[in-house]
């Protein structure tokens, strides 16, 4: 019988863990977080109001990497489940209205978020 102890120990090793947490993880939620705050203080809106616009830019950087990487009919699939993923975001930011600011009309969380 062969002995397996060593198979999966790179990927199961703490100190990897450890790395990747370090070098990966936190990296990409600090500037995820500071790319959220700053749409929050130029938009003054709530988190929660700014979630589907956030939804969206991640759904589209997944879309773009997915592009890049699966190339073919293989990314078909993940290109149309992001899409489709996207799909309730979009409705919520197509029906949002905007509370009126000095006297505008109301019009979407959208029109708002990127002006």
């Amino acid at each position: 019988m062969p002995d397996f102890a060593g198979v999966g120990s790179a990927w199961t090793d703490e100190r990897d863990v450890v790395f990747i947490n370090h070098f990966v993880d936190q990296p990409m939620l600090q500037g995820a977080s500071r790319v959220l705050k700053i749409l929050h203080e130029r938009s003054q809106r709530s988190p929660d109001e700014l979630a589907p616009l956030w939804n969206l830019l991640v759904i589209s950087a997944l879309l773009a990497a997915s592009w890049w990487i699966t190339t073919g009919p293989a990314g078909l699939p993940a290109a149309g489940a992001l899409v489709m993923l996207s799909f309730p975001d979009v409705l919520k930011l197509l029906k949002a209205p905007q509370p009126s600011r000095q006297g505008q009309e109301t019009g979407t969380v959208f029109s708002l978020a990127v002006a």
